[in-house]
């Protein structure tokens, strides 16, 4: 130890701290793979060694075929996946991990204050990986815009030409589109001029200009930043539920132009704001980013009862009861969003059904703007379903349709849900 270098020294002491988790784990006994709620995943827990690899290995030596036994156990260390396993397990698992992140993004920010500290930049990066950006005044979060070019443009094209097969397909159902509008796609960007060739709304009126005939287009636009930040949170890229709420009625009247029979608009106009909920959406959980926290409102609106499915196994969904009750995590990046309007069940088709004598039925295919609205929108149907095809790409929409009564086909959410993925 005495001829070790200084930097050997480090090197040596990080390594025996590496190699001493998975001992550190083994002794108290809990290593798990619990979430961790500020980066939204599932941590890694230590990989096993592969028994049966190991017992096929024993099975071969004791006929001599050694080589073979050497290969079949040593294989998942040569290929490396034990090895991959293990590292990620390490760095998830390291003691005191969390609060160690916490003291490395507060020096970033420190780093990134000096760094700007006499430029005259309003936007300013919130640490140094993860390409968000904060306002200097803290009043809001936002990631880098969105590119208009070339790629931008094929990729819309790509998705018109999905919908032109799959209207042409379906000639007797009404097909509708609704947009979110979000910050990366917008005119009003503070970040536009920072970076060049951004979208500005360009891709959406490329889409627009180009629209396939058969597809009703509405839109949920913001005149400036200041409209966009009182609809949507500071700290997450969706809607809050004043936003919400106006796409709902857009969307109404946009339906009720082909089914002039659809039931009263729903009475949205009595919210809730939780008052020991401070909301610190995805943006301020990937950065840990301290800005000030978004209130965390909800609208009560009178639904009769109706049944919910989740790949054809029923499910109750009792959030609002839950929160009403006080039922509800008080961690600082609880995804409340995800929890309060989402199901928080997997599944690939969700099922609204409404004992309402209305003769239609509803697809909406959308991403998770729809969350806050699409119980609301399904109250005027009789039966509803709901997938995401960002999260579930093998979903059939065509075979679906052949398979089940639909009437109206609502395509629901950002850029991404609406014009630009290729499906």
């Amino acid at each position: 130890m005495k001829n070790l270098t200084p930097r050997s020294l480090v090197l040596s002491v990080f390594f025996l701290l590496l190699l001493a988790v998975p001992v550190y784990w083994l002794v108290i006994g809990r290593q798990t793979d619990k979430k961790s709620l500020a980066e939204d995943r599932r941590l890694d827990a230590f990989p096993l060694l592969e028994l049966n690899d190991f017992s096929r290995a024993l099975k071969l030596s004791a006929v001599g075929n050694f080589k073979e036994a050497g290969e079949t156990f040593f294989n998942q260390f040569i290929n490396r996946s034990f090895q991959r396993k293990y590292e990620g397990a390490a760095s998830d698992q390291f003691p005191l991990r969390f609060p160690g992140i916490v003291t490395v993004k507060a020096v970033e920010r420190a780093q990134i204050w000096l760094a700007y500290a006499l430029l005259p930049d309003r936007v300013i990066p919130t640490d140094m990986v993860s390409n968000l950006y904060v306002m200097r005044d803290g009043s809001m979060m936002l990631s880098s815009p969105f590119p208009y070019n070339e790629e931008s443009r094929r990729l819309i094209d790509d998705k018109i030409s999905f919908y032109k097969k799959l209207i042409a397909k379906n000639p007797d159902l009404r097909f509708y589109a609704f947009y979110a509008e979000r910050l990366e796609n917008a005119p009003y960007n503070p970040l536009n001029n920072t970076f060049p060739g951004s979208d500005g709304g360009r891709n959406f009126k490329y889409f627009k200009s180009h629209l396939p005939e058969g597809l009703k287009l509405t839109t949920l636009a913001f005149k400036d930043f200041d409209e966009y930040k009182q609809n949507n949170y500071r700290s997450d890229h969706h809607w809050n539920i004043y936003g919400a709420l106006r796409a709902y009625d857009i969307i109404y009247d946009m339906l009720a132009e082909g089914y002039p029979q659809i039931s009263e608009r729903l009475d949205t106009s009595r919210t809730y704001t939780f008052p020991d909920i401070g909301f610190s959406g995805s943006f301020a959980g990937r950065t840990l980013y301290p800005i000030q926290p978004d209130e965390f409102s909800v609208a009560y609106v009178d639904l009769p009862p109706y049944q919910v499915f989740i790949d054809g196994s029923e499910v109750k969904v009792d959030a609002e009861e839950r929160y009403a009750a006080g039922n509800y995590r008080r961690a600082k990046y609880a995804h409340h969003y995800n929890n309060y309007f989402g199901t928080g069940r997997p599944g690939t088709l969700y099922e609204y059904v409404f004992d309402n004598n209305s003769p239609r039925n509803l697809l909406i295919i959308g991403n998770s703007f729809k969350w806050p609205i699409y119980p609301l929108l399904a109250y005027h149907y009789h039966q509803t379903w709901t997938v995401n095809l960002l999260e579930h790409e093998n979903f059939q929409v065509n075979k679906f349709l052949q398979e089940h009564r639909v009437d109206d086909v609502l395509i629901l959410g950002d850029a991404d849900a609406v014009f630009l993925p290729i499906h």
